[in-house]
């Protein structure tokens, strides 16, 4: 192959996991609630496992334009016990055209501005989304005060 379509093998690649949440939605959300968390943070196997088949449940399913689902999700990141959950949900609803979008970043960022690691997170989510607005979106944040340019995990120095 003399060149690669990177786009048309990235819409194939979406199209597929659309097809996927959309044909098994019953089944992702019967896998998504029982894989909650109901007690303290626990780094055990069995709970690392049990929050990435949850996480990886509300990805496919926020594939789909699916009110149930966004307010799944908007859930998830409103009531999440650890940052394992509340990220996932944040970078899901960050990839959205959901209109709780920019509400939920600025809330995020309002609960976590004093901590430059976790911040690091949120200009990670909004740098890496699948948003048409990305690429402006890193433009502002570039003059964001909580953005250090100087801070090596920034920008790759």
């Amino acid at each position: 192959m003399a060149q690669v379509d990177v786009d048309r093998i990235h819409r194939a690649r979406e199209a597929v996991k659309t097809e996927l949440a959309t044909g098994l939605r019953d089944d992702l959300l019967a896998v998504h609630a029982p894989c909650r968390d109901a007690g303290p943070y626990d780094i055990e196997p069995a709970s690392i496992g049990r929050r990435t088949l949850r996480n990886l449940a509300l990805g496919y399913l926020m594939q789909t334009p699916d009110a149930e689902v966004a307010e799944l999700c908007l859930g998830q990141y409103r009531t999440a016990h650890n940052m394992t959950d509340r990220m996932a949900a944040l970078a899901l609803i960050a990839d959205s055209e959901l209109p709780e979008r920019a509400p939920v970043l600025a809330d995020f960022r309002a609960h976590w501005q004093h901590d430059p690691l976790v911040m690091d997170k949120w200009f990670t989510v909004q740098a890496t989304a699948r948003h048409a607005e990305t690429l402006a979106r890193v433009r502002a944040l570039l003059a964001d005060p909580a953005f250090r340019s100087a801070t090596p995990t920034r920008c790759g120095r």
